[in-house]
């Protein structure tokens, strides 16, 4: 027989531990950046290696929508991150420019267009020799006007609001995984994007052996805490925290979209 006063407890000491204190703002993308662009720096290397981690899919996904096929949109949008770096692309930056990824994908259309040059210019005649030029050439395909259109940009904008959800949704995991709460976790994550089922608070809480009121507290203090994590990571991706609620509002929105 469950004690609900007890439970109760149970539940706040509990989701006390998940949340932990409250910590201090994470760096910005935009600091990730700073650093990244200073090549004597110590941090350079590990700076651009988070931005590739959290960024790389998106970016990918916008190479695709240009025409290349999968082994070439992996290469170049590796060569894009690394031309960052190597080009000195990023003394450019201004934070004052706002959202991050507006930076990202203008500067990968802008790789894009030079890369589109380096190759018609080889077709037309750098390699006469042995490539033989076509009336086409400089014809984009019509992936490659796709790509240049607002359907790529849209896509980006889904594809990273996606990832900025999935990296919110990993560290919430893990916050769980610590606290020795993963059973809890996995049951009622799927809540997030799902709407709930009939009968769910019944059968998941007679499996987690708790009472359905206490399971309703642990499903409102997970979406309380995601929704935390959610605003940190879009707080890291723009320069001017007056466009935080702003940017979280398309997010979620576009994040609903595609769940």
């Amino acid at each position: 027989m469950h004690d609900p006063a007890t439970e109760l407890a149970e539940v706040e000491e509990s989701e006390a531990r998940i949340s932990g204190s409250p910590a201090a703002m994470p760096a910005t993308h935009w600091r990730l950046v700073l650093s990244a662009r200073d090549r004597d720096s110590p941090g350079a290397d590990a700076a651009l290696a988070s931005l590739c981690e959290a960024y790389w899919f998106p970016l990918y996904k916008f190479v695709r929508r240009g025409g290349f096929n999968h082994h070439d949109a992996q290469d170049l949008t590796q060569a894009f991150f690394q031309r960052l770096l190597q080009r000195d692309w990023l003394q450019g930056v201004d934070q004052a420019k706002g959202r991050f990824r507006t930076f990202l994908l203008c500067a990968l259309a802008n790789f894009l267009a030079n890369h589109r040059q380096r190759v018609s210019a080889v077709k037309r005649g750098g390699l006469a020799e042995t490539v033989a030029c076509r009336e086409d050439t400089d014809e984009p395909s019509l992936a490659e006007r796709e790509a240049q259109g607002p359907d790529a940009s849209v896509e980006f904008d889904q594809l990273w609001c996606c990832a900025l959800a999935k990296q919110a949704l990993c560290r919430l995991q893990r916050e769980y995984e610590r606290c020795g709460r993963i059973k809890m976790f996995r049951a009622l994550s799927p809540l997030l994007t799902s709407p709930v089922a009939a009968g769910f608070y019944e059968q998941t809480a007679r499996r987690l052996q708790c009472t359905e009121g206490a399971l309703r507290i642990r499903t409102h203090r997970l979406f309380q805490r995601f929704g935390e994590l959610l605003r940190t990571e879009v707080a890291r991706t723009v320069s001017d925290p007056e466009l935080v609620e702003e940017e979280l509002r398309a997010v979620v929105k576009c994040w609903a979209r595609s769940v």
